[in-house]
C-alpha cells in the first residue's frame, strides 16, 4: 500500500492494535508522533524537506524535456506539412 501520511513512509503497512494504530515500514515500526523526541521530528522534518527538495529538481528537469519534446514534435509536424514530396 503507497501512502505518504503523518510520520509515515511510503510502502507503508498500518497495524492497530490495543486502540493504537502503529505504521510499519521495511520491518520498523514508526512511532506516534507523540512519543518522538524534538530531534527525531527535526531530523524527520530535515529528511522530508530534502526529499521534497529532490522532488521539485526532477519535476523542474521534466518539465523542460516534456517542452522541448512538444517543440520538437511541432518543428517535424511543420516539416512534414510543408515538405512538397513525402515518402
Amino acid at each position: 500500500m503507497e501512502l505518504a501520511y503523518a510520520g509515515c513512509a511510503l510502502s507503508c503497512v498500518h497495524h492497530r492494535c490495543n486502540g493504537v494504530t502503529r505504521h510499519v515500514f521495511r520491518g520498523q515500526a514508526h512511532v506516534a508522533d507523540g512519543e518522538k523526541t524534538r530531534e527525531q521530528l527535526a531530523d524527520e522534518t530535515l529528511e522530508l524537506r530534502n526529499r521534497l527538495a529532490t522532488v521539485k529538481v526532477r519535476e523542474a528537469e521534466r518539465n523542460r524535456v516534456e517542452e522541448t519534446l512538444i517543440r520538437t514534435q511541432l518543428r517535424l509536424r511543420y516539416l512534414l506539412c510543408s515538405s512538397p514530396a513525402v515518402i
